[in-house]
């Protein structure tokens, strides 16, 4: 019989971010078959093709195969992929890329691209690398092929910021958007164990006042017999964001700790307001409660996962803890907290991730079948008739197939099982891991929008605790910048982020007195602050003006 463990996976991994290259030569994939375009006519513009592209899964009648660079070592082995290959008729011969920025200098620069580069969760990736890798003339632009691209149209077309995230001033985009309809609850939510807090006689928070007793409470009640235990634990000191977006929002009207614009037209640094100061006034009492872990600013994780795992933690910002096999003895039950109110305001508000962003994705044009590549890469934008995930968009392009690799474990498709084969050599934890996709995994699809898949813990996800209460971040990731300012913005900021960072640590340790938060405001105005808002300013009002 096989091992079935409940998903208790974030819906932030459902991303898949796909980087196309094609090289040359012999890397080139076979032509298709099938009545799609030969090699000549797939390297000619869509916007010339005679007719529009009709998808279907099964891409070419006849198997082809690419060749990419992925930074996931074991690709070839996951579910979604076997499955997607099945479905479209498209195979793919992986290389393990191990270092991303090295090796695709060394492609870029010489005549060794593959045919794709796909899988890559990066960060600091922007339009102005991307534009100067499509200056090189060695790169497909993406907007001269979206009428045989029509489920990327679509996305397009129903959230228009998506395109604006990838596309460069002159319209061109080389690459792909990276595109998540739900919340990213793993970034922002606090789960709390039920079964601790109902022994302890707490009810669940609703307000920040409520949250600081019930720290206190718990601590009080689970210390008297457990002196490793600490109420509130943050799984290491990047986690102190977690906190971050979904406290911050209770104690003003803005969402954003950094740059905002609540009116909907001003920018505003948001570090500096007074909205700022009373939550650092309130994080600083959570943090000498006596229930919050002392060391959070310089832990790497290494000391708290063995006490969340342990059950010697009450709430934690990192929800994948609570792994299935914590829950096998039935008496372990965890759920997450909805956003809070304070006496600074009685409205709930809660970040909502960026719903798109540029991936590195791009596509050599070289290539010698650009079509179905693209065609390919487009079926993964596919809403619910994709076959293989059964009515929900790219559910099973993480978990593999339904009714095999995996099921919902009832009507409400809340809550699925995973099913890990019977002769597995390894934790059933690691299983999707493995096979599947981690939660390191970076995201292409939308959709996913009727329940929070995966996001439970036992509990009801952020489909009734979030996304009720979902207001929209800046959008300064959809910006685009002048080399002039974007050069200007980092003079200017990075060392303002620095010492913000370094200061927000402090005040949370020591608190806030008017002496330190005069001192903090003024310095932040002499480094610069004003610059980098009127270059936020006039890059949002294009943004505004793109919009329409």
């Amino acid at each position: 019989m096989s091992k079935r463990i409940l998903a208790a996976v974030f819906a932030a991994v459902l991303s898949l971010s796909v980087l196309g290259g094609c090289g040359n030569g012999g890397s080139s994939s076979t032509p298709a078959s099938s009545g799609d375009s030969s090699k000549e006519a797939s390297s000619t513009p869509a916007s010339q093709a005679a007719e529009d592209y009709t998808p279907t899964f099964l891409i070419v009648s006849e198997p082809v195969t690419f060749t990419a660079a992925t930074t996931t070592e074991n690709m070839a082995d996951t579910l979604w992929y076997k499955a997607y290959a099945e479905a479209t008729n498209v195979n793919i011969e992986w290389q393990y890329w191990s270092d991303w920025d090295t090796q695709i200098g060394v492609a870029m620069a010489g005549d060794s691209l593959p045919d794709m580069t796909f899988n890559l969760w990066l960060s600091g990736v922007d339009k102005t690398t991307m534009a100067q890798y499509g200056g090189t003339g060695k790169l497909v632009d993406y907007s001269k092929y979206l009428n045989i691209m029509p489920n990327l149209s679509a996305l397009f077309e129903e959230y228009p910021e998506s395109r604006l995230a990838v596309s460069n001033e002159d319209g061109s985009m080389y690459g792909l958007p990276g595109y998540l309809e739900t919340l990213t609850a793993f970034n922002g939510t606090l789960f709390y164990r039920t079964d601790m807090f109902e022994e302890a006689g707490v009810s669940e928070p609703k307000t920040t006042d409520e949250l600081l007793e019930a720290v206190k409470t718990v601590q009080a009640y689970f210390s008297a017999k457990d002196p490793d235990f600490v109420a509130l634990m943050p799984y290491n000191s990047g986690h102190m964001d977690h906190l971050n977006y979904l406290l911050f929002p209770a104690f003003g009207d803005a969402v954003d700790l950094d740059f905002g614009a609540t009116d909907g037209k001003t920018v505003t640094f948001n570090r500096i307001s007074d909205q700022y100061r009373h939550y650092l006034e309130y994080l600083h009492e959570l943090y000498t409660s006596g229930g919050f872990y002392q060391e959070v600013f310089s832990e790497d994780g290494t000391n708290t996962k063995p006490l969340i795992v342990g059950n010697h933690c009450a709430m934690t910002t990192y929800g994948t803890m609570y792994t299935a096999d914590n829950f096998a003895s039935g008496n372990y039950d965890v759920d997450m907290l909805a956003p809070l109110t304070s006496q600074y305001s009685s409205t709930q508000k809660y970040g909502k991730a960026y719903n798109s962003r540029l991936t590195p994705s791009m596509i050599s044009s070289d290539c010698k079948d650009v079509e179905t590549l693209l065609k390919w890469v487009d079926a993964l934008y596919a809403p619910e008739d994709n076959p293989i995930a059964d009515g929900v968009s790219s559910i099973s392009m993480w978990l593999g197939v339904k009714g095999t690799d995996w099921d919902y474990d009832d009507d409400t498709h809340q809550t699925y099982t995973i099913n890990v084969p019977a002769d597995y050599d390894g934790a059933a934890t690691n299983y999707l891991a493995q096979y599947g996709l981690s939660n390191a995994f970076n995201c292409i699809f939308t959709s996913l929008n009727s329940s929070s898949l995966g996001l439970r813990c036992k509990g009801e996800g952020t489909r009734d605790k979030l996304l009720p209460y979902a207001v929209s971040v800046f959008p300064s990731n959809y910006f685009t910048l002048s080399s002039e300012d974007s050069s200007r913005f980092a003079e200017v900021y990075t060392d303002i982020s620095t010492y913000v960072s370094e200061s927000y640590a402090s005040f949370v340790l020591n608190g806030v007195t008017d002496d330190a938060w005069s001192s903090y405001v003024a310095q932040i105005e002499k480094m610069g602050i004003s610059d980098a808002v009127a270059i936020y300013q006039d890059a949002y009002d294009r943004y505004l003006a793109d919009l329409g």
